[in-house]
Formats: C-alpha cells, sequence, structure tokens
C-alpha cells in the first residue's frame, strides 16, 4: 500500500508556472474552444502533471516515428542527474524498460537525466529551470569544463583558449582559461545565440553547407567538443547512409571515413561524460558498424570482426527498444551467424 501511495503522490506532482498549461489557453483565446473554469482548471493541472512526469517516446507507424508523452509513474520516482548511471527504452508494447548504464553499488541512488546527455551547461540548466523548476548541481554542472569534455566553452577571441563560465550554475561572466582574460555574459550570449541560428537554418539535406560551416566558420568560434559542433555531426551522421542521393552505395570512400571519425568524436565525449551504455551510445556504435561494412565491401584487407563487435554491443543495448533500426531488432540472429568470425 506504501508503495502504490507514493507512486500514486508521484504521479500527481505538478509543477505551477505560466509555461506550463498554455496549450490551454491557446484553445480557449485562439480556437475559440468553450469550457467551464472547472474544466480549465483540471486541463490546466493535466498539463503540468504531464511537463513534470512524462517521459518522451518514439512509436512506429510503418516506415514513420511518431514522438508520443507517456505517463510511468516508478520511473519518474528517480531523481535527475546530468550524467545518469541508468537508461531507458520502450518496447513494442510502449513498456518502459530502465537498465543501467554504468556499474551501480549497493546504496547508491539511481538516477535519470531530465534533459539530453550532449546539450552543454548552459542549455541544461536553462532547460531545467524552465521546466522543472530547480538548478541542478550535480558534478558535471558544478565543473565548468564538464569532466574535460569543453561542451559549454567558446573560444578566446584574443588567443583561442577555452572561455568557461566562472561559476555554471550563475549567470556571470566568463573566463579565459589561458589568458585569464574575463569575458561578459552579454558577449558570450550573442555567440551562441548567432551559432544557434546558424544551425536552425540549415536544411537537413545540405550536406555540403553543414560539414563547411562546422570545418570553417564554427572551428573558429567554439572548440571541438561544444555542443553545438556535437549537434551538428550528430545530424550529419544521421543524414549520411540514409538520405536520397547520399545512400551508402553512394557515398565515396572519403566521406564514409569522415563518418566514421565523427562517431568516434562523439563516442569518446560520452567516455568523459561517464555515461556508459546510453541510448546515443548504442545508435553510434550501431552507425559505425555500418560504415565499417560498406568500407570492407570495397577493400580486400578487410577486418569483419571489428564491425560486428559494433553491432553486438549496440543490440546489447538497444535490443528492447522498439524505435531501434530494424537490424538492431533482429541484430542477435545476425550475430549468431556470424559466431564463427567472432571466435577466430
Amino acid at each position: 500500500m506504501l508503495v502504490l501511495l507514493t507512486i500514486k503522490t508521484s504521479l500527481i506532482q505538478a509543477h505551477k508556472g505560466q509555461r506550463h498549461g498554455f496549450e490551454v489557453d491557446i484553445l480557449t483565446d485562439k480556437v475559440k474552444c468553450k469550457m467551464m473554469q472547472e474544466e480549465k482548471e483540471f486541463l490546466k493541472f493535466v498539463c503540468s502533471v504531464l511537463d513534470t512526469n512524462a517521459f518522451e517516446l518514439v512509436v512506429r507507424n510503418g516506415n514513420d516515428q511518431i514522438s508520443l508523452r507517456g505517463l510511468y509513474p516508478l520511473g519518474s520516482l528517480a531523481n535527475h542527474r546530468c550524467f545518469p548511471n541508468t537508461f531507458h527504452v520502450f518496447d513494442h508494447e510502449q513498456r518502459m524498460v530502465t537498465k543501467a548504464s554504468v556499474f551501480i553499488g549497493k546504496d547508491e541512488e539511481i538516477f535519470h537525466s531530465y534533459t539530453k546527455i550532449l546539450w552543454g551547461s548552459s542549455s541544461r540548466l536553462l532547460h531545467l529551470k524552465a521546466t522543472k523548476h530547480f538548478v541542478c548541481k550535480c558534478e558535471r554542472c558544478s565543473d565548468p569544463t564538464e569532466f574535460g569534455t569543453y561542451m559549454n566553452a567558446v573560444s578566446c577571441d584574443r588567443c583561442k583558449g577555452n572561455v568557461l563560465p566562472i561559476i555554471p550554475q550563475k549567470s556571470c561572466d566568463w573566463r579565459c582559461e589561458d589568458c585569464m582574460r574575463i569575458v561578459p555574459l552579454k558577449e558570450v550570449g550573442k555567440t551562441l545565440t548567432l551559432i544557434g541560428s546558424v544551425l536552425k537554418s540549415f536544411r537537413i539535406c545540405n550536406f555540403d553547407v553543414m560539414n563547411s560551416f562546422l570545418r570553417g566558420k564554427l572551428s573558429h568560434m567554439v572548440p571541438d567538443s561544444n555542443q553545438a559542433v556535437l549537434d551538428l555531426k550528430c545530424k550529419i551522421i544521421w543524414f549520411l547512409g540514409h538520405a536520397p542521393g547520399f545512400e551508402w552505395n553512394e557515398l565515396p570512400l572519403e566521406i564514409l571515413n569522415l563518418k566514421k571519425s565523427f562517431c568516434c568524436d562523439i563516442l569518446l565525449v560520452l567516455q568523459k561524460l561517464k555515461v556508459g551504455m546510453c541510448e546515443i551510445r548504442g545508435l553510434l556504435l550501431y552507425e559505425m558498424y555500418l560504415c565499417i561494412e560498406e568500407i570492407n565491401k570495397r577493400k580486400s584487407d578487410t577486418n569483419e570482426k571489428d564491425g560486428i563487435n559494433y553491432l553486438k554491443e549496440a543490440c546489447d543495448i538497444l535490443k528492447f527498444d522498439a524505435s531501434a533500426p530494424e537490424q538492431i531488432r533482429t541484430g542477435i540472429s545476425d550475430i549468431n551467424g556470424n559466431k564463427n568470425k567472432l571466435d577466430t
């Protein structure tokens, strides 16, 4: 009874604020939907409950994917940390499957992440403050370098060193690690806003423009592991090999190696962030496998074992994920079929 009561209590937790329930105001003010005051208050409460507790899940509809929000009372009991020790996926019956991403010792707390793992601290803190109404003080948020990844850093105009917030959890000035120059917060904000607007302007199919910006102007504004760089690399990774005109057999070897290097770059960042077997690691390992398979088709001195090992780990991570690529969901049989190769 106590467990059930705790779950029920977590389900009805709801934050108050203008951000929550704005959908109801749109219905009444813009769509002119008439409703009683009690109905309006209840719908706003439901919106607040969803904003507080809901998880995003992706369901398949043929070849398309649909993003939904679902309430999982037991899952919502876990607290947040920006380097979680668990990850979760949703199976074909939309059941939440939570697995440890790293070893969790006795009496250690279990953590989810309420934000994107590859967001820098500024984006994460802003999102958590606006939607969850708290300031995260985990080890990652307290470290300006974010475990040496420099995901939140910008480049110094004077010496090209890394410019970081002096106190990450506060709105304060930033400072260059090398020349110790103080950079006003407003100046950093202009740089980040400019980068954000450029990224939003890209059409996903314009690979040449994205890669040119990544190699050119962006490389002078932020370090290689900045959130914007990682975001752009991810877009290119998901695009190459899967979009019309850029399918696997159409990619030059140079572009295949570029995609493979991007996967390696992001996997290294994930390793530094101490997030272990997270969902995005599984997806990147699968893309690595596909890259290696395509490269091996074109070379005589191949090492097929490496590719199969990437597929094996990707399947271990994503085997319960209904939204995973079809080869991941059926990959166990593929791996078993290559058992002799793995044993050699």
